[in-house]
């Protein structure tokens, strides 16, 4: 049975309120702080009465998430002004007070286009009256009125509002009026049965103020009331709001069929009750489309179509939840029926009318079409067939039949709009660009970034000649994660970047900084901002492992083949090192007849010199462990850098005596090209941002699938303890995988399953990270690929063939498979834009698999395994002897 909901607004700045003289059985609170929405509640209410406990309660279990994200945001400059301390309380929540209107606020045109409903307008104009903004121009545009009362409403009340007439019947006729007329460098439009907030116009002409790069702004949209059974189903059904959490979208012009899939569907940004423009921009993409919108045959799309041309034309489009007005929805069911079979009706004209006008964006709209006929009318309708379903099945059902008549109705409508334009002796307005782009598609570079959030939260700089940026974020020298940016060859504004980071890592932010786990710091900081008392014990947070002593030595080998330059820059990375224990530097030259690594080692006195003329990485890598004396062997391979304090956290596990390995994160030094590019697609090197521990019991779990122990991580970046290289069950790297053999890669792998096989303990420590040079070229990157390919199943094929674990049968035979025909799914529905012909190349060099290691192994055989690995303690004179020669030792690091 129905029953009314109130509506009220409360603000946490003050002291949250106990709701006196409800009328409804509910009461839908939006929760604001300092004016910044947070969300809705729904409350329930008992003898008219919402106590403040009741809502403080609903408010952390309903919106706390998107609460403390908006929290961390606004708290990022505060963290770099004054980084707390580890376990130290989040900063103020005190919002800053905004300062004093010194800078250029812009003139703003606030246009609401009307017809015949002067009783609702009269509600609309007082709530503008009431906006707390400078510079406002007010202009009300009469679209073809059947009397004069709109026009007398504003002479006797509203005199201070300028009044236009539209003669031609049509919303979009009176918007493109209102542009004509328009005073300001921005015009916001709004409906006449509409509230907007005080703070409405303040809030989208700051977005214009301080980023010249937005070119339209849409905002919040909630119900005035809901006191009528069509007013709840309407916001049942979605409403107009479209969250609390500002978005910045843009397209990209020069990527045939991606605008039309991903931004044709323009709903998601907001709707014409509340959207602005720069004034300006009309002048390039066009006017309003008179076909469309409500007054024409299509009944409405018209904010759509521009929502659509402004992101598809590479301009940014915000969605500000600060912007906030309240509507006024249907209030009986047939009028909810009609608009709900008007907007079907509306949204494929649009849709229609930008197949005609952008043809080359045919593949993306028809896919649009076709998935939301499948998942939103299709999906619903199932839904529907169920008893707890409550919605009316026939509002689904009659916009569903909408969308046919909407595809049929725009060519009519667009002869009826030439119709009328000749009617009143008016031109048809400009509907699409006016100026043409160019056309060459810039640079497809992306940025790489890092920021230290006690340090700073400046934006990178030049991001506006790059295409997507990709910033790396640290707390306190420890990296909590990264956040990605599509931003087009658009700069990033200051806004743009907070929200980002805030969007993406608020989890690990909140738990960097405060020392708790990210569940108990939420608690904590909703407790504060609802002014009540957090009475849980926080969970402890995981203990920090204590240093490993300094009495442990380490050993870092390089292997390398005649990359000079990156060895260089390796070398002088590793020098930096901050540490106080005994390091030994070995590079493995795997080409000495070149010479070109031996001159480079001539500049770093301190560095062990070791040939191996054997090419692979494998045998370069085993020469440098037999040669090591280190009690911890580091693997690096000799195209990475890293920052000062990576050895320490590297091998800051190994203080636990069970630990054998530890491996680390290989984030990417730069993607300046396609190439390194399609590498990070492909997966990268880097295995993600949380630690991991993995033991015998993750290797004995499962009885089937295959491990995955290329998941732990890589030996570009890992440390074995000494011993295990003499361990019986475990050795040197086999030498039959890696790279430069006939196999290309999965000695790691392959050394990390022996590992666990024997019982012992890896950990993937994510801070311990290094930044990897990606292949430059594309032929190096097919190399790479296939390489890897052939390794993958070699690695496989070898460990059932060795250790006879038929689990390594069921993943090549039926997990690989499965694998590629899923991604081949996810292609075809363009769920991926990673290449099909490197998926081909992928499986070309899996099925080269078998063959590759049957050479690989006979290779060994012909060249001889590397000496046995001896530990330091039993080494005798000859094998010291042989060490020193082998070597140009100085003095080791400290």
């Amino acid at each position: 049975m129905f029953r009314p909901i109130d509506v009220r607004d409360i603000d946490l700045a003050d002291s949250v309120p106990t709701l006196h003289q409800l009328t409804g059985h509910a009461v839908n609170v939006l929760v604001r702080w300092y004016g910044t929405p947070l969300g809705c509640v729904q409350v329930g209410v008992k003898n008219g009465v919402c106590s403040a406990e009741t809502i403080r309660q609903a408010l952390c279990e309903q919106i706390s998430i998107d609460t403390v994200r908006l929290l961390v945001r606004d708290a990022l400059p505060k963290l770099a002004e004054h980084p707390p301390d580890s376990g130290c309380e989040w900063p103020s929540l005190e919002k800053s007070a905004e300062s004093p209107a010194t800078d250029h606020w812009p003139l703003v045109t606030v246009a609401v286009c009307t017809r015949n409903r002067s009783a609702s307008l009269r509600h609309c104009l007082s709530a503008l009256r009431r906006l707390d903004y400078p510079h406002l121009d007010i202009l009300v545009v009469d679209n073809a009125p059947v009397d004069d009362a709109t026009k007398a409403l504003l002479s006797a009340e509203f005199p201070e509002m300028r009044y236009i007439c539209e003669p031609i019947p049509g919303l979009n006729w009176a918007r493109n009026q209102a542009i004509s007329e328009a005073y300001g460098e921005v015009i916001a439009f709004t409906d006449d049965d509409v509230i907007v907030d005080p703070g409405w116009v303040r809030a989208v002409a700051r977005l214009f103020r301080d980023d010249a790069d937005v070119a339209a702004v849409t905002g919040l949209v909630l119900p005035l009331e809901l006191q009528t059974e069509a007013q709840q189903l309407f916001e049942a059904y979605g409403g107009f709001g479209r969250g609390y959490r500002r978005e910045w979208t843009r397209g990209y012009r020069f990527l045939s069929g991606f605008n039309g899939r991903y931004f044709v569907g323009s709903g998601r940004f907001g709707t014409g009750a509340n959207m602005a423009f720069r004034t300006a921009i009309f002048q390039e993409i066009g006017y309003f489309d008179p076909a469309l919108d409500v007054g024409t045959l299509t009944n409405g799309g018209g904010d759509l179509d521009m929502f659509f041309r402004v992101v598809h034309e590479g301009l940014t489009l915000v969605y500000e939840p600060q912007a906030i007005v309240r509507h006024r929805h249907r209030q009986t069911y047939g009028e909810l029926r009609t608009q709900i079979t008007n907007n079907g009706i509306g949204f494929y004209a649009h849709i229609v009318r930008n197949l005609r006008h952008y043809p080359r964006e045919w593949r993306g709209i028809t896919y649009l079409m076709i998935w939301w006929w499948l998942w939103w009318y299709g999906r619903r309708f199932l839904l529907s067939l169920q008893p707890s379903y409550t919605f009316p099945r026939d509002l689904i059902v009659t916009e569903f039949w909408g969308t046919f008549r909407g595809m049929l109705r725009y060519g009519r409508a667009q002869r009826q709009a030439k119709r009328r334009a000749r009617q009143f002796g008016r031109k048809l307005p400009p509907v699409g660009r006016i100026h043409k782009f160019p056309h060459a598609a810039p640079p497809n570079a992306w940025l790489v970034h890092q920021i230290d959030l006690s340090e700073s939260v400046a934006v990178p700089p030049d991001t506006e000649t790059y295409h997507r940026v990709q910033v790396f974020v640290s707390w306190q020298g420890k990296l909590l994660g990264s956040a990605e940016f599509d931003n087009f060859h658009h700069p990033i504004s200051d806004k743009e970047f907070m929200d980002g980071i805030a969007d993406q890592l608020t989890p690990e932010i909140l738990a960097a900084v405060t020392g708790q786990v990210s569940e108990d710091a939420t608690s904590a900081l909703m407790a504060r901002l609802t002014q009540q008392t957090d009475d849980r014990s926080p969970a402890p947070v995981q203990p920090v492992l204590a240093a490993l002593p300094d009495d442990q030595s380490v050993s870092i080998v390089v292997a390398t083949y005649d990359r000079s330059a990156a060895l260089r820059r390796c070398l002088q990375h590793i020098q930096q090192q901050q540490t106080s224990r005994t390091v030994e530097l070995i590079v493995v030259d795997n080409n000495p007849m070149s010479g070109q690594s031996r001159f480079v080692i001539t500049d770093f006195p301190q560095v062990i010199y070791v040939t191996e003329k054997r090419p692979g990485l494998s045998y370069a890598r085993n020469a440098g462990i037999v040669a090591s004396s280190g009690d911890i062997i580091v693997c690096a391979d000799d195209d990475i850098v890293m920052p000062p304090d990576w050895l320490e956290r590297l091998v800051a596990p190994f203080v636990d005596p069970d630990v054998m390995a530890v491996t680390g994160n290989v984030l990417p030094y730069r993607l300046d090209n396609r190439a390194q590019q399609l590498f990070e697609q492909y997966g990268g090197l880097g295995r993600g941002f949380e630690p991991r521990r993995t033991a015998y019991d993750w290797f004995v779990a499962t009885r089937f699938r295959g491990l995955k122990t290329w998941e732990l991580g890589a030996t570009a970046n890992a440390a074995f303890r000494a011993t295990i290289y003499s361990h019986p069950e475990i050795g040197l790297l086999e030498e039959a995988l890696g790279a430069g053999s006939p196999t290309g890669c999965s000695e790691d792998t392959y050394a990390f399953y022996q590992i666990l096989r024997a019982g012992n303990t890896i950990v993937y420590e994510p801070t311990a990270y290094v930044w990897h040079e990606h292949r430059t070229s594309t032929a190096a990157l097919r190399r790479q690929l296939f390489n890897y390919s052939k390794g993958h199943v070699a690695y496989h094929l070898l460990i059932w063939l060795k250790q006879h674990d038929r689990r390594s049968l069921f993943y090549l035979l039926v997990q690989l498979p499965i694998g590629h025909v899923y991604r081949l799914i996810l292609w075809l529905l363009r769920q991926t834009d990673y290449p099909l012909r490197y998926h081909a190349l992928e499986i070309a060099g899996q099925l080269m698999g078998p063959w590759a290691l049957w050479r690989s192994q006979r290779r060994v055989e012909r060249l001889g395994r590397s000496e046995p690995y001896v530990p330091v303690g039993r080494r005798g004179f000859s094998a010291e002897a042989t060490r020193h020669n082998q070597t140009n030792k100085s003095l080791p690091i400290k």
